[in-house]
Formats: C-alpha cells, structure tokens, sequence
C-alpha cells in the first residue's frame, strides 16, 4: 500500500504490525498526484477530521471507478459517498477494523460500483436537478 502524504499514526501502526505493506512517500507536487492515482486500486481517506473538513477526494475517487474505505472521523456527509456500492466506513476502533476493510475490498472487486453511483449522484444534470428542487422547495415555504 502506497499512502501519499506523511506518516501517520495509523498507517504506520498497519506497516508495524505487518498487516499492511505500507510505503510512505511524504507530500508530493499536486501535479504528480493524478499519475500516483491512476496506479490505484482503492481509495482510502483516513483524515482525523481536523485537517481536511470535506474532502474532494471522496468523489474524484467515485468518478475514477474505485472503491473507497474512509474513516468515520472525516468530517464530511459520508452517507452521501459511502453506500454499499462505493465502499466502506471504518469506525476508530483501531487499526484492525482498517486491515479488515482494506481486506475485503481488495480481495472482492467485483462487489462495487463506484462509477456508477456517481453518475447517477453526482454529474452535472443531477447537481442542476438538485438545486431547482431546493429553489422549488424555497418557494414554496414562502
């Protein structure tokens, strides 16, 4: 496993433990980022919540077709990138509800659809469709 940033806490617990063959490779140039994705089998975000308030990366992840594991302290409405289809929530119990998760989305590809769930959530008509029903909506209670 590849975790692009520093070192953190809970991937290094995973490489000590010798669950996870985990290589760190510190901050990157923001225009060596996609090159590194695209190599990508799953994307994980495991922010404590108090760096990263919303990641982006959750639906570039989708739109690029791979699964996702996040943690559940992203601060982020994770119900809305994390169904069964996408991925999967860990909770912060530790490290091993990490390995299992990992585990299990890489050993069953087939088992999600992220791409899919994107386009039907998250392309440009659906943002459109969303907002007229806010406007709609907004009328209404006038």
């Amino acid at each position: 496993m590849l975790r692009i940033g520093p070192e953190d806490q809970w991937f290094a617990a995973e490489r000590d433990s010798g669950r996870l063959d985990v290589t760190f490779t510190g901050l990157i140039p923001r225009q060596e980022v996609p090159g590194w994705a695209c190599q990508a089998i799953m994307g994980a975000v495991c922010d404590d919540g108090q760096k990263d308030s919303g990641p982006r990366v959750l639906p570039e992840f989708l739109a690029m077709d791979m699964p996702v594991l996040v943690r559940d302290t992203v601060r982020t409405d994770l119900a809305a990138y994390v169904v069964p289809e996408t991925g999967l929530i860990v909770d912060d119990a530790g490290p091993f509800a990490f390995h299992e998760a990992f585990e299990f989305i890489r050993s069953n590809p087939g088992t999600f659809q992220p791409r899919r769930y994107y386009y039907e959530h998250f392309t440009l008509g659906q943002a459109v469709a969303r907002i007229r029903h806010l406007i709609e909506e907004a009328r209404r209670v006038k």
